[in-house]
């Protein structure tokens, strides 16, 4: 009986001493959590703080027109954070600085793929496709032809849905070398098949009249009444100090000397 209670006691003794070192253990681990979860809130603390300095020194470095510095500091954010939307602004921002406007507008667009909500980028975003839709409809297609007009007179600029501005004049020899790149004055002949009904002294090369403008299915489609006297690149081949010019009030198509200062419309061949 005696040995059976002492075989008891040390069983007992013995599974208590097991229970102490399991918990133990379980505190250990618990507490090693708990360190690892602290280190972690401290680097992600830490990184933060980090990103924040970087993007501003970026901006400081912006406003002092140090895009290049401006630009590897915010390129720093992105490799920690690459959904950080102001980096990718400050990018944009330098981009369009130093006259890289893809770049700019790619930047921009990733920015606003993270924040839909910029009001700054939106409003670049909308006067962007405002400009688009301008640039896409600044000059008509003369029907019938691979020609295409700009739809305003040198000097003025097209809103969208009309010219505003106040239109230039010059003579033959400034207009020559003004209209923008990629476009030029119109030749005798282009200016002919745009009024069209032309008499027998216009189509045997000399001067007399086409259909107005205004009486013109081409002309009147593309500039609807107008009546302005345009240059044209062609000179008169009986005297090199003149040059073809033509009257859409009237129908006429006449010479006359280069020097004189008349408006002009800007043309350009495409496919």
């Amino acid at each position: 009986m005696n040995l059976s209670r002492n075989v008891a006691v040390l069983v007992l003794a013995v599974v208590l001493g097991f229970s102490s070192v399991a918990g133990d253990e379980l505190t250990g681990a618990a507490k090693g959590a708990a360190e690892e979860l602290e280190r972690k809130a401290i680097g992600e603390r830490e990184r933060l703080a980090r990103i924040k300095a970087d993007y501003q020194e970026s901006l400081r470095l912006y406003y002092k027109h140090d895009y290049q510095g401006a630009w590897r500091k915010a390129y720093a954010i992105l490799q920690v954070d690459s959904q950080h939307w102001q980096a990718w602004q400050i990018i944009g921002n330098c981009q369009k600085a130093k006259g890289d406007h893809d770049g700019a507008q790619a930047s921009y667009k990733r920015s606003l793929e993270i924040n839909p909500n910029n009001p700054v980028l939106r409003a670049w975003e909308e006067e962007e496709a405002r400009k688009e839709r301008i640039e896409k409809t600044k000059e008509v297609k003369q029907p019938g032809s691979n020609l295409y007009w700009l739809r305003c007179k040198i000097g003025r600029r097209w809103t969208g849905s009309s010219c505003e501005g106040i239109e230039k004049w010059m003579d033959w020899h400034e207009a020559n070398n003004a209209c923008p790149s990629g476009y030029r004055l119109p030749t005798r002949q282009e200016l002919v098949s745009l009024l069209g009904g032309c008499d027998a002294k216009v189509r045997s090369g000399g001067g007399g009249y086409c259909n107005k403008c205004a009486e013109s299915s081409r002309c009147s489609s593309m500039f609807g009444q107008d009546e302005g006297c345009y240059w044209l690149s062609s000179s008169y081949a009986a005297a090199s100090s003149s040059a073809w010019r033509a009257a859409f009030d009237s129908g006429l198509l006449v010479y006359g000397v280069k020097d004189g200062v008349i408006n002009f419309r800007c043309v350009r061949s495409g496919p």
